[in-house]
């Protein structure tokens, strides 16, 4: 799961500030194989109906998968989160670039640049600005 989606801590994180984590495409799961043995398994959010009561087969399932979804947010859903375009004196649009051996994000017009992300994975990238955009009041939030 490491690198595809944020940790549960960042969701922690994001859901603190009052993003709303629910519109994630992906979600963690807890799968029960006999008393002692938990699982997390990623999948997509909603793939287990929190009603459902039998698989496709008609096994039961209610003892096995934990209804108790944690959603994460991909790449994806962060890029569609910030905002195409920011206003600070003038207008700055989201851009996002892969170089040989990293990835930035960043708010930048023809002139300047406001902010700028640089790592190797891009979804730290994505994390960070998404902090910047809401630490900046960029994003709406509860």
């Amino acid at each position: 799961m490491e690198n595809q989606v944020l940790s549960l801590e960042q969701m922690n994180q994001l859901k603190e500030l009052g993003v709303d984590t629910s519109r994630a495409s992906m979600a963690i799961y807890s799968i029960y194989a006999g008393e002692e043995k938990e699982y997390n398994i990623l999948a997509a959010n909603g793939v287990f109906a929190e009603k459902q009561k039998h698989d496709r087969f008609g096994y039961g399932i209610h003892n096995v998968v934990s209804f108790d979804k944690k959603p994460v947010f991909t790449s994806q859903d962060i890029i569609e989160l910030l905002p195409h375009e920011v206003t600070n004196y003038a207008d700055y649009q989201l851009l996002i670039d892969k170089h040989r051996d990293s990835y930035s994000v960043s708010y930048e017009n023809t002139d300047s640049f406001l902010v700028s992300f640089c790592r190797v994975d891009l979804l730290d990238c994505l994390y960070e600005m998404i902090l910047w955009v809401i630490d900046n009041d960029y994003l709406e939030t509860k």
